[in-house]
């Protein structure tokens, strides 16, 4: 029996349970035992190191909490000042929804931000619902697409710079693994280049500032988290912060990880007794930084929501019958999208 006809039916049934609210209740089950069995991993670690140590250790420096503030507003305002360009609104018009998307997407489920964000702007934005969907989903890639890139520079900067040699991190490919990983990155980029007016809706010269807007979000930071890390123990080599950065960033290129930052804490504390540094003060750094995200993600989330309610918006509504078909490829919208060309004057623009 062929395997992609198989293939093919095993996610369609999949994705059609998904759907039900079987489906949903097991997802729902599924994260909540993956969040608890992070918990039990924490409070193992936790353990070995000792409370009281731990307690003790936390940091109580204001400039470390300034800094993880700076750090969770970064992208949301980051965001709103991209949305908001190309759907002709002010950012602080959509600095809320933005919120509220960083914590779908970072304490539920990659990407749920994003369907969020598409129902909210769908009935508020002066768009056919194609273009909507098409500059969210040219973000999306473009984010994807810096992620990457951005970790690659770090890590190719703390090599270069000497920080650490790149076979203490990983087991170096030989010739023949390396060559196909050269190979199918250039025809992946091919292919990209090749069909970038089906993929992509806005223009390369739109793509490349996106691209470099995200990359300088990324870069900025890491240099606010490990400058936060060094407020609060200054005395530590900068070898160590290079070391947990790049488990940050490996941890952070896992799709569909809910509570990533848990699970960061978690390696961190696994790996802390080996580091130069007080296993209790960075654990009690990274276990702190992950408290903080969570209050200020419940504080923002909820008051975001009441301040909206409060103007008399609605947060989003169900899907119709229209949408559902749009996104099954059925719309019997027209096939030219509208395309901004700047804040106050959008117009209708075709793909370079």
């Amino acid at each position: 029996m062929p395997l992609v006809p198989v293939a093919k039916r095993f996610f369609e049934r999949l994705r059609t349970f998904a759907g039900t609210d079987a489906g949903k209740r097991l997802a729902g089950t599924l994260r909540g035992l993956f969040f608890v069995a992070i918990i039990a991993v924490l409070i193992y670690q936790i353990g070995k190191i000792g409370w009281d140590r731990l307690l003790r250790s936390l940091p109580s420096e204001p400039a470390f909490y300034v800094l993880l503030l700076a750090m969770y507003f970064l992208l949301p305002v980051t965001e709103a000042m991209i949305y908001g360009r190309f759907w002709s609104l002010r950012p602080w018009q959509c600095i809320a929804v933005m919120i509220r998307k960083r914590v779908l997407n970072m304490d539920v489920i990659g990407y749920s931000g994003e369907v969020y964000l598409f129902m909210w702007a769908k009935d508020r934005v002066q768009r056919t619902r194609k273009a909507v969907m098409g500059v969210i989903k040219d973000n999306l890639i473009v984010t994807s697409a810096s992620s990457l890139i951005s970790a690659l520079l770090l890590i190719a900067g703390l090599v270069v710079s000497g920080q650490f040699a790149l076979d203490q991190i990983v087991e170096l490919p030989g010739p023949l693994y390396a060559g196909l990983g050269v190979l199918v990155s250039v025809f992946v980029g091919v292919l990209a280049y090749r069909f970038r007016h089906e993929i992509f809706l806005l223009s390369r010269r739109t793509l490349a500032i996106l691209l470099a807007a995200h990359v300088s979000r990324f870069l900025v930071g890491y240099a606010l988290l490990v400058a936060a890390w060094r407020v609060v123990l200054p005395d530590v080599p900068f070898e160590t912060w290079a070391i947990l950065l790049v488990v940050l960033v490996v941890i952070n290129r896992m799709p569909f990880v809910p509570s990533s930052d848990l699970v960061f804490a978690s390696a961190g504390a696994s790996i802390a007794p080996y580091l130069d540094a007080p296993a209790a003060s960075v654990v009690g750094m990274l276990l702190v930084r992950s408290a903080v995200d969570r209050l200020l993600s419940l504080l923002f989330f909820v008051s975001s929501a009441w301040w909206e309610r409060r103007r008399g918006q609605s947060l989003t509504s169900a899907p119709d019958d229209a949408l559902l078909a749009e996104w099954a490829g059925q719309s019997g919208e027209p096939d030219r999208a509208e395309k901004e060309t700047s804040r106050d004057a959008p117009s209708r623009q075709t793909p370079n």
